[in-house]
């Protein structure tokens, strides 16, 4: 037998050092409460500007605000600080509301608006008043205010709301809120709500039925007449194929399908049967802004749309290698059902195999098959559709792709990372994440490193699990 020459070893390890994920993640879980998640409250956001983002939860049944914040080596498992929350608070949230140093936390309660101070990382405990306001709030379950968008100037304004109007108030040059403008207020049919609350005393849980009240500012209708179709013949191709979907499945998206700039429209129709096919509409707009009457492209292909990033939802195109131009992506079962015993073998197996199609639009028009395809695993399909098990965001890996995040099993998420020289996604078994897939999940840049992390609801315990990117550069500067 040769021996293995020095030159093929070296190869050999290259290539292993390739394959292999660029980036571990660290794992961390938080319980919150032992309350149910829909009495627990949570957001993420960088209240003291440090880069890193915290945690604020909401624990409803005993009026306390948990401030998790993160450091160099993570969060803690238990809370850095907990608050009070004032009677009748509506909302809490992070903002600059004076002139000391750092963002407070700022409450909108039945009285006005009250906010803590920050000092060397710590919340002050008694409350100052920013504005005198009889606001409408009765409620006792207290929400968190998101942050603000960067990109738009609104956390310059803060709302007080009366029964039939609001009022934007707005930081002057020298850090004084006065009002700004108004904004009157529709109320919209009050609407009955049943829940089901099954960690109620007793021997049975109990229902509770509660009415909910709802207001939109007159601008909201303007937005609501943007979203109809642009002209007839799209409506009824719209209203045709919501008709025809019995379960409300998405079908539109807006989106800048060919690289243009300008926003095209795409609609597709899924046969949902033992042997899934859609067929895909695009509507390119021309350069005069309007779409026309009939389809651009009319697609074809095996398989179903599966969900993009949070913001996109689930959609058949999407931009995979940052081209501006969006590829068509569907994903089909690799096995034939040609029947309920096979479909009932597949659902005892454990789990699913997929195939993974992209196909590549070539000067606007889209190749008849796959440019890229690769085999894919899931978990069994249960309460929840094929389309969100599947979720393209996110950049585990740091090349300025977006990766593939998978419910593998019911406590396993697998990451299929991009990958521009093998093709659009890497075939080598992917990073593995454990953590339970019934929860609502987050995808971002936690700790400012240019690496995705994950952050993980579960959706029957007040439990975060949270895994963090550990790349060198954090390594290099950790406590």
């Amino acid at each position: 037998m040769r021996p293995l020459s020095t030159q093929f070893i070296f190869v050999f390890l290259l290539l292993n050092v390739a394959l292999a994920p660029a980036v571990e993640f660290k794992r961390q879980v938080i319980t919150m409460s032992s309350d149910p998640p829909w009495l627990t409250g949570a957001s993420l956001m960088d209240i003291d500007n440090n880069g890193l983002i915290d945690l604020l939860a909401v624990v409803r049944l005993e009026h306390k605000l948990q401030v998790f914040r993160q450091q160099k080596s993570g969060f803690t498992t238990a809370p850095d600080q907990i608050l009070a929350l004032p009677e009748r608070t509506a909302w809490v949230g992070s903002y600059d509301v004076d002139a000391h140093p750092g963002r407070e936390l700022l409450f909108s309660t039945a009285e006005g608006l009250i906010y803590l101070r920050q000092n060397n990382g710590i919340f002050e405990q008694s409350p100052r008043t920013l504005i005198e306001a009889q606001q409408v709030f009765t409620t006792e379950y207290p929400k968190i205010m998101t942050e603000p968008d960067k990109s738009e100037d609104v956390n310059e304004f803060i709302p007080v709301v009366f029964p039939n109007h609001a009022v934007l108030y707005e930081k002057d040059e020298g850090d004084q809120w006065r009002p700004d403008r108004t904004l009157d207020l529709h109320m919209i049919q009050p609407r009955w709500q049943r829940e089901y609350l099954d960690w109620m005393a007793g021997s049975n849980p109990s229902q509770t039925v509660s009415i909910r009240t709802w207001f939109r500012l007159s601008t909201d209708q303007d937005r609501m007449d943007e979203q109809k179709a642009e002209n007839p013949a799209i409506q009824k191709l719209i209203d045709d194929i919501r008709a025809d979907s019995n379960r409300g499945y998405q079908i539109l998206q807006r989106q800048d399908v060919n690289g243009d700039g300008r926003e095209d429209l795409v609609l597709w129709k899924s046969q949902r049967d033992m042997n899934p096919k859609t067929t895909v509409l695009v509507f390119i707009r021309d350069r005069d802004g309007r779409l026309p009457v009939r389809p651009t492209q009319m697609l074809r292909g095996s398989g179903v749309p599966i969900r993009v990033n949070r913001e996109q939802g689930i959609s058949p195109m999407w931009d995979l290698d940052g081209d501006g131009k969006s590829e068509l992506i569907l994903v089909a079962l690799k096995t034939r059902v040609t029947s309920w015993s096979s479909l009932v073998n597949i659902a005892l197996s454990g789990g699913v195999d997929w195939i993974f199609t992209v196909r590549s639009g070539r000067d606007g028009d889209y190749s008849g098959g796959p440019d890229f395809q690769m085999d894919i695993t899931s978990r069994t399909p249960s309460d929840r559709s094929v389309e969100w098990m599947f979720q393209i965001d996110g950049d585990f890996n740091g090349d300025g792709r977006e990766d593939i995040l998978l419910e593998r099993s019911s406590n396993q998420y697998d990451v299929y990372l991009s990958d521009a020289d093998t093709g659009f996604f890497r075939r080598a078994p992917p990073l593995s994440l454990k953590a339970p897939v019934e929860a609502w999940t987050t995808i971002g840049d936690l700790n400012s490193d240019g690496i995705s992390d994950l952050l993980v609801r579960e959706r029957r315990v007040s439990r975060i699990t949270v895994f963090l990117s550990q790349s060198k550069k954090r390594k290099g500067t950790q406590k």
